[in-house]
């Protein structure tokens, strides 16, 4: 059984002379990553993943303060940020009925209200206040649509389907 690996979070700057890096979470619960212990981390420019520790962390701001096993100071983490961290899906815990991972959106086909196609989920953008899913037509035309309740109608994370109401739509 092939094991599916989804992303976290990424790892920013380093922080302080000990080690330490700034980790941006993208999961609904800033308590969640703490189990992940073991992870797999991709920085950015590379093709490979490579295990990691993550041995500690305090919240720091907006984003989560960590330590990595092995990384101990600010040079030697700048030699692996930025960049993306993973874990196993199976490992993440299941979410209340209609919550769901901003990895389960993306690639997930997007219509409106009347059943018009839009495109595909492409990524999630985070603003600081409410985040974005940048939405990619066919023809490769972007559009950028608030993940709010008025605008995201239903989320069928199982078929990959996601119903908007177009912000037009509330003039």
């Amino acid at each position: 059984m092939e094991r599916k690996l989804v992303p976290v979070g990424t790892l920013g700057k380093p922080h302080g002379i000990q080690g330490e890096v700034k980790f941006s979470l993208s999961l609904p619960d800033p308590e969640d990553w703490t189990p992940y212990r073991t992870a797999f981390f991709q920085g950015k420019g590379r093709e490979k993943l490579i295990p990691i520790s993550i041995t500690g962390g305090r919240p720091g701001g907006k984003t989560w303060i960590v330590t990595v096993d092995g990384w101990t100071n600010p040079e030697q983490v700048s030699g692996y940020v930025p960049g993306t961290v993973y874990v196993e899906r199976d490992s993440l815990p299941d979410l209340p009925e209609g919550s769901f991972y901003w990895f389960d959106l993306e690639g997930m086909e997007v219509i409106t209200e009347s059943n018009e196609p839009i495109g595909m989920v492409e990524e999630i953008i985070p603003t600081g206040s409410n985040d974005v899913c940048l939405i990619r037509s066919k023809t490769g035309e972007e559009r950028l649509i608030p993940v709010l309740r008025e605008t995201i109608r239903t989320v069928d994370v199982e078929n990959k389907k996601m119903v908007v109401r177009l912000m037009e739509e509330f003039e």
